[in-house]
């Protein structure tokens, strides 16, 4: 059996570089791209009374129909491969192939809870087999909401535990490792990077959860909290509070500070990119606007003032923040993050952007003089 679980251990782990961010709902990532998810989901739970047997439902066809791909596994870990496509992990990529690594089978777990009505969240972390934990990879599971209260899974393990366990005959006994699993038992064997998703209100810290064989329910994490209010909390926030609240605590455990920035340094990238198309559309309507009427119309003057200025601000306080966020990790760990002025060279997309918003400004400046004299004539 020892033999069995270090084989596992080998393929449930994911490489940092071509995933996905811990929560990406939160992060607006589309993984849920096919309406085959909605169809199935709706075919799985069919009259079923109530959410606890619609998780067990959709749980237990995830397990039993998506098979692990650890050829990919073992590629992504063995040749150190960083520019993996987040896609792949899609649900539309797993639902056509029927295989995935962790990151394919939470997806596609929570895109199903979702169609059902059951709040489910992706989550990233360690895994640890055989008392080992190799810092430099993460494994991927799921959360989700039952009756009011949050329980853990990890669809991916007990799949290959499923089939592992198959002599020929399907099972029709339902008896996984992980669904619903005490967070207590769970945390033996899963360590997630924010320590919110322990589900326990004194979580235990990366250093002992690491080093010990066995999991004392009295070790205290030095970021204590009440679980039940932090849970009520982040459930409230919008999905891009969510993301900065779940951040804030993983920065904060030092140990995954880098991690973090990384996520933070991409997520408000994405922003930025999003914002920064935003600002142009509309510039380009105001301007379109206010060539086709009277140039003597203060109207147009409000336009640039109201809805450009405090864009533009926006925009340099978000490269200012992105700024800070890369001086915090080398170019190696971002070289496949989202930057709307990419280049090869990072620092150099920063100049440009810079560059970029110092005549922006002094064009929104020139055209609001210029207005405003034409309204005193």
């Amino acid at each position: 059996m020892s033999r069995f679980y270090f084989t596992f251990f080998t393929l449930f782990i994911y490489q940092l570089n071509g995933f996905c961010q811990i929560n990406p709902k939160s992060n607006d990532f589309l993984y849920d791209d096919t309406p085959e998810t909605k169809k199935i989901a709706l075919q799985i739970t069919q009259g079923l009374a109530n959410d606890s047997l619609k998780v067990i439902a959709i749980y237990d066809w995830v397990v039993k129909n998506i098979d692990y791909d650890s050829l990919r596994a073992e590629l992504l870990i063995n040749q150190n491969i960083i520019n993996s496509t987040p896609k792949i992990d899609y649900c539309s990529t797993t639902l056509s192939t029927r295989k995935a690594v962790c990151a394919g089978y939470s997806y596609l777990f929570s895109a199903l809870c979702e169609h059902s009505g059951i709040k489910s969240f992706f989550i990233v972390g360690y895994a640890k087999l055989l008392n080992e934990v190799n810092e430099k990879v993460f494994h991927a599971w799921v959360v989700y909401k039952v009756n009011n209260k949050w329980y853990l899974g990890d669809p991916t393990w007990d799949s290959n535990f499923y089939k592992y366990k198959k002599t020929g005959e399907v099972d029709n006994e339902i008896s996984y490792l992980f669904l619903m699993s005490d967070p207590f038992y769970f945390s033996k064997y899963h360590f997630p990077l924010d320590p919110i998703w322990q589900l326990i209100d004194n979580p235990i810290i990366f250093s002992h959860w690491k080093s010990k064989e066995s999991q004392e329910t009295d070790t205290k994490f030095d970021l204590s909290f009440n679980l039940k209010d932090s849970l009520n909390k982040f459930e409230m926030l919008n999905k891009h509070n969510q993301f900065l609240n779940s951040m804030d605590r993983i920065v904060k455990q030092g140990v995954h500070s880098i991690y973090g920035s990384i996520e933070i340094y991409r997520y408000h990238g994405k922003v930025f990119n999003e914002n920064t198309k935003k600002y142009y559309d509309l510039k380009f309507k105001i301007i379109e606007i206010f060539n086709k009427r009277s140039r003597d119309d203060p109207k147009y003057i409000s336009g640039f003032k109201k809805d450009l200025l405090p864009r533009l601000n926006a925009q340099e306080n978000y490269l200012k923040y992105l700024k800070k966020c890369y001086e915090k990790i080398d170019e190696y760990q971002i070289q496949n993050s989202i930057f709307y002025y990419q280049t090869d060279d990072v620092k150099a997309s920063f100049k440009k952007a810079e560059k970029e918003f110092i005549e922006e400004r002094n064009f929104l400046n020139t055209a609001i003089s210029r207005l405003e004299s034409l309204t005193k004539k």
